[in-house]
C-alpha cells in the first residue's frame, strides 16, 4: 500500500460531497482523487489524558495556519461545523485505535506525524458536524 501525504495544500482542490449524515472529503489532483486530506504535521506533542482524550499540541506555525484554514473552509461550507482545534491544540476522543497509535508514537522518535481528515460526520445528539481524523506514525 502506498501512502501519500501533503506538505502544502491547495484549498481549491478540496471537494466536499454530502452523503446522508456524512460529508466526504476529496482532494482532487490532476490524475488522482485522494479520499480525505492527508497532512504531514511537524513537531507535534501528543498528550494522553488517560481514558478521556488525546491532545495534539501543534508547535509548527505553518501547520497551525494550515489546520486553521482547513477548518475555516469547512465552517464556511458546512452548517454547525464544530472545530477540533482550539488554541493550537487538536482534541481527539479516546479510543483503542488512538491508544495503539500513541503506543507506537512514544516508541519512535518521529519529528512528525501523519494526519488525515477523511470526512465530516453529523452528531445528531449534539446537532454538530465533527471531522473524522486518522493518525499515522
Amino acid at each position: 500500500m502506498i501512502n501519500l501525504f501533503l506538505n502544502k495544500i491547495n484549498y481549491d482542490l478540496i471537494k466536499i460531497n454530502k452523503y446522508k449524515d456524512l460529508y466526504k472529503i476529496l482532494y482532487q489532483l490532476p490524475y488522482v482523487n485522494l479520499i480525505g486530506i492527508p497532512l504531514k504535521i511537524h513537531k507535534c506533542e501528543i498528550i494522553n489524558n488517560m481514558n478521556y482524550n488525546f491532545i495534539l499540541r501543534l508547535q509548527n506555525k505553518d501547520d497551525i495556519k494550515m489546520i486553521q484554514d482547513i477548518e475555516t473552509l469547512f465552517s464556511s461550507k458546512i452548517k454547525n461545523y464544530s472545530s477540533v482545534m482550539k488554541d493550537n491544540h487538536i482534541y481527539l476522543k479516546y479510543n483503542s485505535k488512538l491508544k495503539d497509535f500513541y503506543s507506537s508514537y512514544i516508541q519512535t522518535s518521529n519529528e512528525y506525524i501523519y494526519l488525515s481528515i477523511s470526512g465530516i460526520l453529523y452528531q445528531k445528539k449534539y446537532n454538530i458536524h465533527k471531522p473524522l481524523i486518522h493518525l499515522y506514525v
